[in-house]
């Protein structure tokens, strides 16, 4: 039901209409910097999680189906240049298709989630699989 203003009459509300125009906030505010992992993250149960799993196992009833990245020798093991390539362009991989998330994230948020990713699923290597290096001994002269 419409309800009647007599002719003349201001309503109420409209003096409220400055004070919530100008409650945007001020341009002196700063914004905190939010940290890539946390933007990394977000778009990973966002973009990823449906291919490799929350657990980084890329599994699918218990088959491989996209990237493992909690193999020491896997995709991790390629460089940042590499796999950025991968997941902006896409590329047929072992078990699947990688898709092009060009037209859907930009390059920085594809780096914000190869830093997750590197952060939450990479394994440092063993300490029993670094190579031995010999060290030459001197030559010794008679």
């Amino acid at each position: 039901m419409k309800r009647f203003e007599p002719a003349g009459r201001t309503p109420w509300w409209l003096f409220l209409l400055p004070f919530l125009v100008g409650c945007g906030g001020t341009a002196e505010q700063t914004e905190q910097p939010v940290d890539p992992l946390v933007i990394g993250r977000t778009i990973y149960i966002k973009r990823c999680v449906s291919c490799h799993n929350h657990d980084g196992s890329g599994t699918l009833r218990k088959r491989p189906y996209a990237a493992d990245f909690n193999r020491v020798d896997g995709v991790l093991s390629q460089s940042d240049d590499l796999l950025i390539a991968a997941v902006m362009d896409g590329k047929k991989g072992t078990y699947g298709s990688m898709p092009a998330f060009r037209p859907i994230l930009k390059e920085d948020e594809v780096r914000a989630v190869l830093a997750y990713i590197r952060h939450r699923f990479q394994k440092p290597p063993a300490a029993d699989a670094t190579p031995a290096v010999e060290t030459p001994s001197p030559a010794r002269s008679p």
